[in-house]
């Protein structure tokens, strides 16, 4: 780790806090009718950057530490921290402060880990597929085929037009149906990725 590694994570300048101005200040705090009498006799030292939302920013630069953790992979991981408390000697709070960076880097990063082995290596990378939604009921033109209590019911809906809500469903007949039928049918490994138009539950 280069020696001044310190000084590049941490040394930048902030950004923020630069409406300081008591003319802005005045005109977020003071009502425009009112004049010097009505100020606070006492506030606090950050009332001014709550007002005018101008915070001071974290501005550390943690890219040059997460490119230093890649060239390090395949090491073993007390080596490299071994060399890093070299570099960050003492309990200082800016040594503390780039020792948890180096921590979060290895817990939650997702370009590094460590193994079992105790090796530093790349993590594994993950590919996130999207799924789509499968409900299990049928549906056929006006007729939907649900199940509930460990029973199929085949009910018919209709679509009625509201010019407030849209559209809605009505149930217009709900009737059980043999199991049999149900298995020749299919019902229990059929899937639809479409939600159905009315729930089973709020039927009578």
């Amino acid at each position: 780790m280069r020696k001044d590694m310190h000084k590049v994570v941490t040394e930048r300048p902030r950004t923020g806090g630069r409406g300081k101005s008591r003319k802005t200040y005045d005109k977020a705090v003071l009502p425009k009718d009112k004049d010097d009498d009505y100020r606070p006799q006492k506030e606090s030292m950050r009332r001014k950057h709550k007002v005018n939302r101008d915070y001071k920013q974290f501005s550390d630069l943690i890219n040059p530490l997460y490119r230093y953790l890649e060239k390090q992979v395949g090491r073993p991981w007390d080596e490299v921290w071994s060399d890093i408390c070299k570099v960050l000697k003492g309990n200082s709070t800016q040594a503390q402060h780039i020792k948890q960076h180096v921590k979060d880097a290895i817990k939650y990063s997702r370009e590094v880990t460590v193994d079992d082995a105790g090796i530093l290596r790349r993590a594994p990378k993950k590919s996130y597929k999207y799924k789509k939604p499968r409900y299990n009921y049928m549906r056929k033109g006006s007729v939907e085929y649900h199940k509930q209590n460990g029973c199929w019911y085949r009910v018919e809906i209709k679509k009625v037009t509201n010019w407030f809500t849209g559209f809605s469903y009505f149930v217009l007949n709900k009737r059980a149906i043999n199991s049999k039928i149900a298995k020749n049918m299919g019902l229990d490994t059929h899937y639809e990725t479409i939600p159905p138009a009315i729930k089973l539950e709020d039927t009578v």
